[in-house]
């Protein structure tokens, strides 16, 4: 008789134990989702700055000129990429590029560069096609409307930022 009224004082204990930790898993993985949100949000403020400065970086009339097909210099590009590499390391980002919409593809205007991607030669150079962008980069930029995602190409995974701009030649 005894040890049945000690298996019912069990329960007493135990449920209201569960119903804790269940509260206390819930807590955590709402607070875990809200820091993450909050920290998402955060990245590309930084990002679409960065962005910003990438269109500042390169000489005001660049893309008239790209879309124009004029003639730019292996030279010119060279320069802008050290340019935008020197601004991405002085804002601690990874990459600062420009893609445009030409020939039907998306192609880099300009892009920075690290040391790693001078020695295995993964440097992208004016017109080089984009050709692994996402297909919400495609269509984001399409419609002309800013994108943030996640990302992952030949140059590894990111929180990529584009902000759409228009020129009068596009």
């Amino acid at each position: 008789m005894k040890q049945a009224a000690d298996s019912g004082n069990r329960w007493v204990f135990v449920w209201p134990t569960l119903i804790y930790l269940l509260g206390v898993f819930c807590y955590a993985a709402w607070d875990y989702y809200d820091a993450r949100q909050s920290k998402m949000q955060e990245i590309d403020q930084r990002l679409s700055i960065a962005a910003s400065l990438s269109e500042s970086t390169l000489p005001q009339d660049w893309h008239l000129r790209v879309f124009a097909k004029e003639a730019i210099t292996k030279e010119e590009d060279i320069a802008n990429i050290h340019a935008l590499s020197k601004a991405a390391e002085k804002i601690h980002v990874k990459y600062l590029y420009s893609l445009v919409w030409l020939d039907g593809d998306i192609r880099f205007s300009s892009s920075s560069a690290t040391a790693s991607d001078w020695k295995n030669n993964l440097v992208s150079y004016l017109g080089d096609a984009y050709s692994e962008a996402p297909p919400e980069l495609r269509k984001s930029t399409q419609q002309g409307l800013s994108y943030a995602a996640l990302t992952e190409d030949r140059w590894g995974s990111f929180r990529d930022v584009c902000v759409a701009r228009r020129t009068s030649a596009n």
